[in-house]
């Protein structure tokens, strides 16, 4: 999900930008938030964690089955290998291709980083929280007239002086 954070407080920053009409030439009121700090306290976000760990899981569990049952197939047919007819061997060895063809499409299409199962649940849980918090974070800025909202845990050095951090504040618009 640490991806998912960073992409959503660029976002965040980018809608804080919006949201105030234009890029001003001036010196720009400035914001931090700590996105850890706020998912990490979120409950909707530990609760989409949650669900997406037992999704995971529960893929990862028949996965390991069908792994099983693949081996003591295996295993069965190395044992009368040697009185196994030619015919008999060929037809063995394409059935356990077979398998193995299934589980890996099977592991595909529940793991795969592009389409998978698990990635499609991920982001259809995530997409409601992010929503939740850039609205949060761009209804704060607006109120504080922050003109930029940044991630602490993507600054590599921004001076003090005038910097607002909102995230207490964020978090208690979140609950």
């Amino acid at each position: 999900m640490l991806s998912v954070k960073r992409l959503f407080f660029f976002a965040a920053v980018i809608a804080a930008l919006l949201s105030t009409g234009s890029i001003k030439t001036y010196a720009q009121k400035i914001g931090v938030v700590s996105g850890n700090d706020v998912l990490g306290s979120f409950e909707d976000a530990k609760k989409a964690d949650e669900k997406i760990k037992a999704i995971s899981a529960l893929y990862t569990d028949t996965l390991t089955m069908m792994n099983k049952a693949a081996q003591e197939k295996a295993e069965g047919y190395k044992k009368i290998l040697s009185t196994m007819s030619e015919d008999a061997k060929q037809k063995a060895q394409a059935e356990l291709d077979v398998l193995g063809r299934n589980i890996q499409d099977y592991q595909n299409s529940r793991f795969n980083q592009q389409d998978g199962l698990v990635l499609k649940a991920r982001n259809e849980m995530v997409k409601p929280i992010l929503e939740k918090i850039q609205a949060a974070v761009a209804s704060i800025a607006k109120k504080k007239k922050l003109d930029v909202i940044l991630d602490k845990g993507n600054v590599v050095y921004v001076n003090a002086d005038g910097v607002t951090d909102i995230t207490d504040d964020v978090k208690k618009a979140l609950k």
